[in-house]
């Protein structure tokens, strides 16, 4: 950020006119609220309790008495919880250059070549990376004979002790 924006006007051309502007002796700091974000969690709770009595088949009932009551409660309750943060960017100048800047809830990041980077020897660790890979794909497949006469030996042996003893 201290390179796209090294100086109060380009701050200024990006971002306009502050939000909010503090002193301190010769350190001005510029605040820059870009929006709010909101975020919320609601947990739900409902529970239900019916009864049914009397039964009405049973002719030793009067026919009032054979009715079908039906009873039946219902409980609803939401608890939600929500807080909201700003977005915001800061800035802090000495005289005209910035010397700190502050950024929450947003990215302003981008790719910055890397000065000790080699092309040359990155392609190299590749191809020896390939061939180390390609080498242990080799060794597995070698192994997996023996690897499935090992386990087909032991299953046999399993059987072969286990099996006389049933």
């Amino acid at each position: 950020m201290t390179e796209d924006f090294p100086t109060k006007k380009s701050v200024f051309v990006k971002f306009g006119t502050p939000t909010n502007k503090e002193t301190y002796e010769n350190i001005e700091n510029w605040y820059f609220k870009l929006g709010e974000v909101t975020s919320s969690s609601s947990i739900g709770l409902s529970t239900g309790n019916g009864r049914i009595s009397q039964d009405p088949s049973n002719p030793y009932l009067r026919p009032v008495d054979r009715s079908l009551v039906t009873n039946q409660t219902q409980i609803n309750s939401v608890r939600t919880n929500s807080s909201t943060v700003e977005t915001y960017v800061k800035f802090w100048f000495e005289n005209d250059s910035v010397t700190k800047w502050e950024t929450f809830g947003v990215d302003y990041s981008r790719m910055v070549l890397n000065p000790n980077y080699n092309e040359s020897e990155a392609e190299k660790y590749e191809e020896l990376k390939q061939k180390w890979q390609e080498q242990k794909y080799q060794q597995q497949k070698r192994n997996a004979p023996v690897t499935f006469v090992v386990v087909f030996a032991a299953m046999v042996a399993f059987l072969v002790f286990f099996g006389g003893s049933m």
